[in-house]
């Protein structure tokens, strides 16, 4: 049997460890410690890696090597192909999984299944799942710097927060609870990944808003750091259950495209969360274990290669 792993290479050397310096991002790291974890672990398989960074839209080098976000052989994307076959696996970092359509680049005919981390709903308006099916495998943080952060400060001492704060580009949701609800900070201003792990790190209590997909990376930043995270239902599910007011402190809003009652949604549960620390204690520390449990690069990995059945790309 033979497999190629199509992905944009993180590293000069795919079988080596130096990064680019622009790719330090978490799914190209573990697409390329996957497929190495697999050579490893599968020595009776032929198994070949393809930079995904030089091909056009059609999977040739040549031409326009232009990417929009939902190609077929863009950043977002991890697949995992029989050549011989041409059945194959999708495993999608993208915000919008419903942009992944039949049409010049997507034979989806041909694939098998689908394994998908964020962006499964079907509008940004209030966030209801699409109707796709897929496997659920985790999240990350996005950046590889974030995550050895994280583990630098988590245990930090933290304080209550006196307000909710966000920082992220306001649009949607975001930009009408930045104009419109003036008892949540949001900032705009873009900063390093580090210095915005240790703006956050103080706090017992952060929040998630909605955004381009249901989940940003900030829902694992927050319970990577060990903090009470406050933000809406999550849809979107995983290989091991983010269970609402367990691992975090789930809106109490139904209808997500209500946006003023959303955020006086957050309001309510952080005021809820101020006067009650040993429920902040007891969301903070089941957060965090679910996080070293799946959001960690090397438990990404783990959860990926245990669901991935190669058998089915015969």
């Amino acid at each position: 049997m033979r497999l190629n792993f199509y992905f944009e290479w993180p590293f000069y050397d795919v079988e080596g460890e130096q990064l680019f310096p622009t790719s330090n991002y978490t799914h190209l790291i573990t697409s390329a410690k996957l497929y190495k974890l697999c050579k490893e672990t599968y020595p009776e398989i032929e198994i070949k890696a393809i930079n995904t960074y030089p091909l056009n839209w059609h999977g040739e080098i040549g031409g326009n090597p232009y990417h929009c976000p939902a190609c077929k052989f863009s950043h977002f994307f991890l697949i995992i192909e029989n050549p011989d076959t041409k059945k194959y696996f999708l495993v999608s970092y993208w915000d919008k999984l419903r942009e992944v359509t039949s049409g010049t680049f997507w034979d989806l005919e041909n694939c098998v299944e689908i394994f998908s981390s964020v962006g499964v709903q079907a509008n940004e308006i209030n966030f209801e799942s699409i109707n796709v099916p897929y496997t659920p495998i985790s999240g990350m943080s996005l950046y590889k710097q974030t995550e050895a952060r994280i583990e630098e400060v988590f245990r930090n001492p933290k304080i209550t927060p006196e307000n909710l704060f966000f920082r992220g580009v306001a649009y949607g949701i975001r930009d009408y609870l930045n104009k419109n609800e003036k008892r949540i900070y949001i900032d705009e201003t873009k900063i390093s990944s580090e210095a915005f792990i240790d703006e956050i790190a103080p706090y017992s209590i952060n929040i998630d808003i909605n955004g381009a997909a249901e989940v940003s990376c900030r829902t694992f930043d927050a319970m990577g750091l060990q903090s009470a995270l406050i933000r809406p239902k999550i849809n979107v599910k995983y290989h091991n259950e983010l269970i609402p007011d367990y691992h975090y402190a789930a809106l109490k809003c139904n209808d997500l495209g209500d946006w003023k009652a959303v955020g006086d949604a957050y309001i309510e549960r952080f005021e809820d969360l101020k006067k009650d620390p040993e429920l902040v204690k007891f969301l903070s520390e089941n957060g965090r274990k679910w996080y070293e449990e799946n959001a960690t690069m090397n438990a990404h990995i783990n959860i990926l290669k245990k669901l991935l059945d190669f058998n089915k790309l015969k």
